[in-house]
C-alpha cells in the first residue's frame, strides 16, 4: 500500500513533510491498514513531540494498493 496526493498524484514517502487542511506541516511516517479491510486505513504522522493517526483526507491523500 502507498499514499498518493489526491491533487498532484505524487507518491508520499516515509519521512516526507506533508500539509494538513489547516496548513500545519507534519512528517509522514506510514500507513496503518484498516483492521476490517473495508475502511481507508489511517495515515501515521508526527509533529514536534507527538505522533498520531489520521484519515488520509486530512492531508488530501488517498491510499492505494
Amino acid at each position: 500500500m502507498k499514499a498518493i496526493h489526491e491533487y498532484t498524484g505524487d507518491v508520499v514517502n516515509i519521512g516526507d513533510e506533508i500539509v494538513d487542511f489547516r496548513g500545519d506541516i507534519v512528517r509522514y511516517l506510514g500507513i496503518s491498514k484498516a483492521p476490517d479491510g473495508v475502511s481507508t486505513g489511517r495515515v501515521h504522522v508526527a509533529g514536534e513531540g507527538w505522533d498520531m493517526h489520521y484519515y488520509p483526507s486530512v492531508f488530501n491523500l488517498k491510499i492505494v494498493p
